[in-house]
């Protein structure tokens, strides 16, 4: 594993044995849950991310007995767990690229093979863990959250446009002169502090190449500020409270001012120059991991939702891809009708 999650997951190397159990266990439960078809590894990897539910997954008793500590995990070390999570789908998808027939059977001309690319040539796989309880109140999210995750709920009271945002930028060392990506956290600029091209180079000067599109990355990503909707009778009176959020990727389009959302993320700080440029203004943030929209919901203030889960979505897929789907469609609509093939397949059509 040490390439891959070093190049694309993590920046410094955690510690083996209890990151290689996590790992082990998170690859377990996504196998076990409509992550293992071939159709949906394969939209996965099209997308670049996934869906996953953190109330489904602590109801799993043998994850839970894997990884213990994963709900405090996740609370203290939220960019870790994440990366995890994220790791052990791109390691099932290349197991499943890679993975031979069952029986060594004749090949399968109608599909055509697939080959996962590692390291420039594939973005990583970002894990959308979405927790819609507890809920934390905007009034709370103060200092000693700084790195932990949180879920708040409110309504979107404004929105900024949506810009590029540069994660990994090329560099060439000026000694080898070979490139490498470098990881920019949360898109300062930042030089690196060895040549990661050649191996034994002791390079420390450097030159960004951000016109290599093979090894720089670029994600949409939008600020947006949300309002808190929570009825406090204590607070009756006051100004409501407002927090920042910056979404990225695939979630800047999922919502727009007046929407009722539910936020699931990593509270950060920002430095940001000041007026005159002497001193430095710190405004806390939401980098956003998840989100939820209410706007389609009749009851937004409960928190009840009348969509389609993402494991329902997958199970729809795995319904796509049976053999024989129409009989499969007659069977389950009339099973117990005593009637002919023909009726039941009359009142399916119907």
């Amino acid at each position: 594993y040490t390439t891959l999650f070093r190049s694309l997951y993590f920046s410094t190397l955690p510690a083996l044995p209890a990151f290689i159990d996590k790992l082990e266990a998170a690859k377990s439960y996504l196998k076990c849950n409509l992550f293992n078809s071939a159709t949906v590894l394969e939209e996965i990897e099209e997308k670049g991310y996934y869906n996953i539910l953190y109330d489904n997954i602590i109801q799993d008793a043998e994850f839970m007995e894997k990884w213990t500590t994963f709900p405090t995990d996740l609370f203290e070390k939220p960019e870790e767990v994440l990366a995890i999570w994220g790791l052990a789908m791109h390691k099932n998808i290349e197991e499943c690229a890679t993975a031979k027939p069952e029986g060594e059977a004749e090949p399968d001309t109608t599909t055509k093979p697939r080959k996962i690319k590692v390291k420039g040539e594939v973005l990583k796989i970002v894990a959308r863990l979405m927790k819609s309880h507890p809920l934390t109140p905007l009034k709370a999210v103060k200092s000693s959250l700084l790195g932990k995750f949180v879920t708040v709920r409110g309504a979107i009271v404004r929105t900024g446009n949506i810009r590029p945002h540069c994660s990994v930028i090329a560099f060439e060392c000026v000694e080898c002169g070979k490139r490498f990506a470098s990881e920019l956290p949360d898109g300062r600029f930042v030089y690196p502090k060895q040549c990661r091209g050649t191996v034994g180079c002791e390079g420390r000067t450097f030159e960004p190449v951000p016109g290599d599109i093979q090894k720089t990355k670029f994600v949409d990503s939008r600020k947006v500020r949300i309002q808190d909707v929570r009825n406090d009778a204590s607070e009756r009176g006051s100004v409501p409270r407002t927090m920042d959020c910056n979404l990225f990727g695939n979630l800047v389009r999922l919502c727009n001012a007046g929407d009722v959302v539910t936020v699931c993320g990593i509270v950060k700080m920002s430095k940001e120059p000041s007026v005159g440029g002497d001193q430095f203004l710190h405004n806390m943030y939401i980098e956003v991991v998840s989100l939820r929209n209410h706007k389609d919901s009749e009851r937004t203030m409960g928190g009840n939702w009348f969509t389609l889960t993402e494991k329902d979505h997958y199970a729809v897929m795995e319904i796509h891809d049976t053999p024989q789907l129409f009989r499969l469609l007659v069977a389950s609509l009339c099973p117990d009708r005593k009637s002919t093939r023909l009726n039941s397949s009359h009142i399916t059509i119907s």
